[in-house]
C-alpha cells in the first residue's frame, strides 16, 4: 500500500486528529472550563461526523442465490462495491 492510499483511506481520521490536536493546544493555553466543554464538544461532533459517514454493512448474496437472480428471466442490476 502506498503513502497516498494510506493517506486517502484515513483522511477523516487524520484530519479530525489534526483538527483536535490546535484545539487542545489553544485549550491547555486558556485552561478555561467553557475552553474544555468546546473541546470535548468538537470530539463529540468529529465523533458523530465519523459514524455519520462510514459505510454500513453491505449484504452479501452467496453463489446459488446469486445465480437463481440472474438466471430468473428478468434484467438485474449488478452492483459491486468495495470500501477500499
Amino acid at each position: 500500500m502506498s503513502t497516498r492510499q494510506l493517506l486517502g483511506r484515513n483522511s477523516y481520521i487524520l484530519a479530525s486528529g489534526l483538527v483536535l490536536m490546535v484545539a487542545g493546544y489553544f485549550v491547555a493555553r486558556l485552561g478555561t472550563w467553557e475552553a474544555w466543554l468546546a473541546w470535548i464538544v468538537a470530539v463529540v461532533a468529529l465523533y458523530g461526523g465519523f459514524l455519520a459517514l462510514r459505510p454500513g454493512a453491505g449484504t452479501k448474496l452467496g453463489e446459488p442465490e446469486l445465480e437463481q437472480l440472474i438466471g430468473s428471466g428478468r434484467p438485474v442490476l449488478l452492483e459491486l462495491f468495495s470500501n477500499y
